[in-house]
Parts: C-alpha cells; sequence; structure tokens
C-alpha cells in the first residue's frame, strides 16, 4: 500500500476482497487500485472513495489521452477534499508500475521531483517553512539526496518502494 498525504492506495490483484466490507473478489487479471481517505478509519485502510483500473491511470484505456499526467479528482461532488495532485499521481503512477508490472503507455517519462518542503509545526499550531534558513551546504545536500532517490526510482522503482515502506 502507497501513503500519500491524505490518501492509502491499495492494489487489488485477482483473488484479493475489495468492496464494502471486502465481500467481493476480485475475478479479473486486470488488476485495480483504490483510494481511502486516511482521515477517517471506516476500514483498515480510510474511508473508501474510489476505485480504476491500474491500467486506466496508466494510460492503456485511452483515459489521458494515452500520456498520464496531470492530478486526479477522486469525487467530483467533494473535488476540494478528495483530489490527488500533480505530484501525488507522479508517485501513484510510478508505484502502480513498479508493483503490477503494468508498463506505462508511450514512453511517459520517469517521475521527477517537482517540488519540496521542509517544514515545521510548532507547538502552537503554526506551520513554517524552514527551506529559507538552511545553511547552504545542508541545502546542497538534500538537493544531492533528493537527486540520489530519483535515480533509485529510476532504476529500480520496485526496490525504492520497498525501501520506503511503500
Amino acid at each position: 500500500m502507497l501513503q500519500l498525504d491524505r490518501f492509502n492506495v491499495r492494489i487489488v490483484n485477482n483473488g484479493e476482497k475489495y468492496g464494502r466490507e471486502f465481500c467481493l473478489t476480485h475475478d479479473e487479471d486486470k488488476p485495480m487500485v483504490e483510494f481511502y481517505d486516511r482521515r477517517y478509519p471506516h476500514t483498515q485502510y480510510g474511508q473508501f472513495v474510489s476505485r480504476y483500473y491500474v491500467g486506466t491511470l496508466l494510460g492503456h484505456d485511452g483515459f489521458y489521452g494515452g500520456q498520464p499526467t496531470g492530478g486526479l479528482c477522486l469525487d467530483g461532488g467533494n473535488a476540494d477534499s478528495w483530489t490527488v495532485s500533480a505530484e501525488d499521481m507522479i508517485l501513484v503512477r510510478a508505484y502502480l508500475q513498479a508493483m503490477t508490472d503494468t508498463p506505462m503507455k508511450l514512453d511517459a517519462p520517469s517521475p521527477k521531483i517537482t517540488k519540496w518542503e521542509l517544514r515545521v509545526t510548532w507547538s502552537d499550531g503554526k506551520t513554517e517553512g524552514l527551506v529559507s534558513h538552511l545553511p547552504e551546504y545542508l541545502y546542497d545536500e538534500l538537493q544531492l539526496y533528493f537527486r540520489e532517490l530519483e535515480d533509485l526510482r529510476e532504476e529500480d522503482p520496485e526496490m525504492y518502494f520497498m525501501e520506503n515502506g511503500k
């Protein structure tokens, strides 16, 4: 399972349980992916939001015009709450590709870091970005670390997700 800020992302393979109270058994070879809102503990994964075939999110069903990019609105009635950002969808697609051996449609670019933040929440509830307070050498070390993570994800995404507990 992949954990994002707000969502748990679960792959459902042939023979695995899914649906309300996990009473259904997936009986197709095409794996599915489910999104759960982690904030609401209605199930062990959170509140169920939406389910798709993995191939749909990787562009095989023509959903993204053959080029899987951008964010994903999971529920139009709750778009403010249940939308996965474009940055998180890069991670989701890389995870799906690595864990299901489903190739990305066309030659989609490897996931790259588009933004990173270092934030702290103080006991008074205030949140503050710390990047501007970092010494230059530490900022450079973090940039190098992220580049190495990108390389690992590109070279061996399955190992990357296993090492990072995903």
